[in-house]
């Protein structure tokens, strides 16, 4: 996202949709998990829509790095129900594709333009975007911010919530409850994560895994 500072427009316009997609997904998961029988969230007040209470700091720098970023972690004490893991964690992540994918979809009404099915639609969240009219802007970069946390958000890694749910789905081993210790109680997901945005330049592995999805979706959603 710093590299669109060369456009004044497209910087605040990622800024305000990462805000937004980051804040909603955080507490959609916690108001989802408080109905499962998670007090912790509300203790901590996550429910409430407030910026400050969802989003991750860790993901905050993530996603001025790297485009991309997550909303804070929760540790149900249903996490053994995976019924409830797997509510808390698809519902949140599925209402950001829908509403990424709607507004690719106004963005494809408003400018009579298409994605290609190969379009690295996480570029859009790194670099400006610049000679393109405003209101037409903000549908596309939005809709590709909200696309792209989303899916980010389910991939099988701590602390995002795709990890949470490939350890509770994830048999009660030894050896997966160490893989759980180090990559959640000591950080090392989040450590690999910000490794992956700091050097999207170089090791463009993290881009090429969402674009891999969102490029076919976003071409889907425009008519490219």
């Amino acid at each position: 996202m710093l590299y669109a500072l060369g456009d004044l427009t497209s910087f605040l316009l990622l800024l305000v949709a990462t805000v937004v997609a980051l804040t909603l997904h955080g507490w959609l998961t916690a108001v989802l998990c408080a109905r499962v029988g998670d007090r912790q969230v509300i203790a901590e007040g996550r429910s409430v829509p407030d910026p400050r209470r969802q989003i991750d700091p860790f993901g905050a720098i993530g996603a001025l790095v790297g485009g991309v970023g997550w909303s804070r972690g929760v540790a149900t004490p249903a996490r053994h129900r995976r019924s409830a893991v797997l509510l808390t964690t698809l519902v949140p992540a599925g209402v950001l594709l829908v509403l990424g994918l709607a507004l690719l979809v106004g963005w494809r009404l408003v400018s009579g333009l298409s994605l290609p099915a190969g379009a690295d639609v996480s570029l859009l969240l790194r670099e400006q975007t610049p000679f393109v009219p405003v209101g037409e802007l903000a549908l596309l970069l939005t809709g590709a911010v909200f696309l792209v946390n989303g899916l980010l958000s389910l991939l099988p890694l701590l602390p995002l919530a795709g990890g949470r749910l490939l350890f509770a789905l994830a048999p009660r081993s030894r050896g997966w409850q160490q893989a759980e210790h180090q990559l959640g109680e000591r950080n090392i997901g989040t450590v690999v994560l910000l490794a992956l945005c700091l050097f999207v330049t170089s090791v463009p592995l993290l881009p090429a895994v969402l674009d891999a999805i969102a490029g076919p979706l976003a071409a889907l959603a425009t008519g490219g």
